[in-house]
């Protein structure tokens, strides 16, 4: 008799990661395409702020911001960038939005 094993992975949410110099990218957009599809909470973090031009920054920011405004998205973003606002964030993140 053979036996299987079913492990089932359970995922909370997803971190999405984005580079402020590399703004967003074609494999950026599929990923979060999946996380749409599968109904996960998804958080953007973006990184290399520090080494990207403020003009390409203030670039890449819009971008992601008309994307998960965009129809097919919906999601509210919220801009965190303090220590509070990561407390409002986090208990306001159990909505679908």
């Amino acid at each position: 008799m053979n036996y299987y094993l079913y492990i089932l992975y359970l995922v909370y949410y997803i971190m999405l990661q984005v580079g402020a110099n590399a703004g967003i990218v074609g494999m950026t957009k599929e990923h979060l395409g999946l996380a749409l599809a599968l109904s996960v909470p998804v958080f953007v973090v973006v990184t290399k702020i520090d080494m990207c031009p403020p003009n390409v920054l203030q670039d890449t920011l819009r971008l992601l911001v008309r994307i998960l405004k965009s129809p097919g998205c919906r999601k509210v973003p919220v801009m965190v960038k303090y220590t509070d606002d990561v407390v409002v964030s986090a208990t306001n993140f159990v909505s679908e939005r």
